[in-house]
């Protein structure tokens, strides 16, 4: 191909953005073709190719930076510089943007120049009978007043002269809130707030390269998992070349300036002490409380002196994920509560923490599930087999120990305690009940945790939310944030699972090393892309894209538990069903959040269908009534968990709900 090249080469601005450049043509062949011009494409903003026989270039419009502090540059390797932006849970998220938690509309998130900032909205209710509205954080107030002061849809004003203290009309309510502010990565001498303004900014602009698994913040550099506390109120970690912060957002004082005091080493400011008095106790200000005698009375001391208001409760038709509608003793409104936290093991294994992140660790020893390790009420083990594979790994057997009890659950859903062998149902002092309960060993503890057991590699543990913050092991710690899942037996936070899972080995590694064996033919090889067994693996695990699942694909991710079967199925023995694990995973995961998945027929995996006579209950008792044990320890009463429960009256004989009469003697 020979081009002809001239000299007269001019530029004009189109209006899609992009420029043109115009001069006498230039004539080529392969349509479509990229063409390099020197002097001209040497530019990484300016493009040509071949259109029409004729060379035609183009170049690119580069976005304004004016209004980033954080600058991502390449030094003219490539066209346009990018503010840098946030990589959070998988997404990215632009410089500026803010979204709220799926699981609390009270916490709201916002990237700032590759920093997230994780704070609770704090509310400020200027009325005495507040509206709560579904899914919106802070309540309402009726009427679009305040301080004798009326006001019209969309206008807005602060409160109390605090600038950071927004009140908005909205639809004749008003509503109000307290910002908080997001976390700047530049120095705290670049950072100034203008007048009248709640939150500061960047006044420099920083061009930096893009740090891979590392993080500049401050003048300092941070490496993936490295944690540091910002200021009192501000805990960070480095991520994903994101820095992940939580910030406390104080409380609204309703006190005037002079009554507001900051002790040292505290992060928010206080009110002096205002006290006030009812029947004998002591309220301190702003301290709310309800009336001993009616529940829908809320009290609230106010510099000194009692208010009272009957509270107007919303008509809460559905929870967010993970969240039950629930009103408790002495409560007034039914609310959404967060479940109890559950831990899975299932697979090659692959393991999802109490907050949620999935990780893979094929160790071949033994480990601490997880454990009580603020009271030692409990341990969970679990030994790890390799199954006669070369790199991956099943969890073998269980091990329970509750203060002096000793339970053990080993394949085939055969259980020991104290070291021998029970049958089951079982139930012992009133501490814990074990039973068969749909194809699951099922133990029920007077703890309030329930662990569930396939016989196979399918673990479930799940404990109560009063065991937050005081649980570790694999499992994590239970505090609602999964990035810190990682954390050691020496409590350090590590970035990579292996590492972090080492460190709750029991026992020395040379009695649980994988020991060397043969390679077998066809199994050892990895599943390419392609492959006969790539093929296979994708057919098996094809149950998980099935019709049964199509509610839950709605709320519930099932990419991750489909790569985790195909993962399991790549060094799966011919005599076994690994596409189960996954399935029986994403299944439990679907009815934990009240999704009734309705199998028509049995299925390789024996995921059972409801008892003859049963029904699905999104609180259904956590022990089945049988003819053999009718009675439980308190536990199971006070427990409830999606799954199938026989009408008031009934028991389960052989998978069918009869009778107590009907009972077989």
């Amino acid at each position: 191909m020979s081009l002809r090249y001239f000299s007269l080469v001019t530029i004009f601005i189109l209006p899609t953005g992009m420029s043109q450049l115009s001069g006498d043509p230039l004539s080529c062949v392969n349509e479509g073709e990229r063409i390099e011009i020197p002097s001209i494409t040497v530019d990484p903003c300016i493009s040509c190719f071949c259109k029409n026989k004729k060379v035609e270039c183009g170049k690119e419009k580069c976005r304004s930076m004016d209004d980033c502090a954080l600058v991502i540059t390449s030094l003219g390797l490539d066209c346009c510089e990018r503010c840098k932006g946030c990589f959070l849970n998988g997404e990215r998220y632009e410089s500026g943007e803010t979204w709220t938690s799926n699981d609390d509309v009270c916490e709201i998130f916002r990237c700032q120049e590759g920093a997230v900032t994780s704070s609770k909205i704090q509310c400020f209710v200027p009325c005495t009978k507040p509206i709560a509205i579904t899914n919106q954080c802070c309540p309402v107030c009726q009427g679009c007043s305040f301080e004798g002061k009326s006001y019209n849809n969309g206008d807005t004003f602060s409160v109390y002269n605090d600038v950071c203290v927004q009140c908005s009309c909205e639809n004749k309510n008003v509503y109000c809130e307290k910002q908080s502010c997001p976390v700047l990565s530049c120095p705290l001498e670049q950072q100034a707030t203008q007048q009248g303004t709640c939150c500061p900014e960047c006044t420099v602009r920083r061009r930096v390269f893009d740090l891979a698994n590392r993080c500049l913040f401050r003048n300092s550099i941070y490496y993936d998992g490295e944690s540091f506390e910002e200021d009192q109120c501000t805990k960070c970690i480095c991520l994903d070349a994101t820095v992940i912060c939580r910030r406390e957002n104080c409380p609204i004082l309703g006190c005037e300036e002079k009554d507001i005091i900051l002790e040292a080493g505290k992060c928010c400011p206080e009110c002096l002490d205002y006290t006030c008095s009812e029947n004998s106790n002591i309220y301190m200000e702003s301290e709310t409380w309800f009336k001993e005698d009616d529940s829908c009375v809320q009290c609230t001391c106010k510099r000194g002196k009692i208010t009272c208001d009957h509270i107007q409760c919303d008509n809460i038709v559905d929870c967010p994920y993970d969240h039950t509608l629930t009103k408790g003793d002495g409560e007034c409104c039914y609310r959404c509560v967060e479940n109890m936290g559950v831990c899975t093991v299932f697979g090659d294994p692959h393991y999802k923490t109490y907050d949620g992140r999935l990780y893979n660790f094929q160790g071949t020893c033994k480990y601490v599930l997880t454990s009580d390790c603020h009271d030692n009420s409990f341990i969970v083990r679990v030994k790890n087999s390799a199954r006669n594979t070369a790199s991956f790994s099943w969890t073998k057997s269980v091990y329970i120990t509750i203060g002096d009890y000793d339970v053990t659950f080993h394949q085939g859903l055969n259980v020991r305690y104290k070291q021998h062998p029970i049958s089951l149902p079982f139930e012992e002092s009133s501490v814990f009940y074990i039973e068969i309960r749909e194809n699951m060993v099922t133990m029920t503890t007077r703890l309030g945790m329930v662990i569930r057991w396939d016989g196979d590699s399918y673990l479930e543990v799940v404990i109560p939310i009063s065991y937050k913050n005081k649980v570790c092991g694999l499992c994590g710690n239970y505090n609602g944030n999964l990035w810190d899942d990682y954390t050691t037996r020496g409590g350090v936070v590590k970035n990579h699972a292996p590492l972090f899972a080492e460190t709750w080995r029991i026992g020395r590694r040379s009695v649980c090393d994988r020991p060397e064996r043969k390679r077998i033919k066809g199994r050892d090889e990895h599943c390419e892309e392609g492959s006969k067994r790539k093929k296979k693996a994708e057919k098996k695990c094809r149950i998980l894209h099935s019709r049964v699942f199509d509610e839950c694909k709605k709320r519930v991710d099932v990419e991750q538990y489909y790569n985790s079967c195909v993962t399991d199925m790549c060094e799966c023995t011919d005599d076994r069903q690994c596409q189960c694990e996954a399935t029986i995973a994403y299944h439990r995961a679907c009815i934990r959040i009240g999704l009734d998945v309705n199998w028509k027929r049995r299925n390789v995996c024996k995921i059972d269908v409801c008892p003859r006579g049963a029904a699905y209950d999104k609180c259904a008792p956590a022990c089945q009534k049988t003819c053999q044990f009718r009675n439980r320890l308190n536990e199971c009463r006070e427990i409830c968990s999606p799954g199938c429960t026989c009408p008031e009256g009934y028991v389960v004989s052989a998978n069918t709900c009869i009778r107590p009469e009907e009972c077989p003697t």
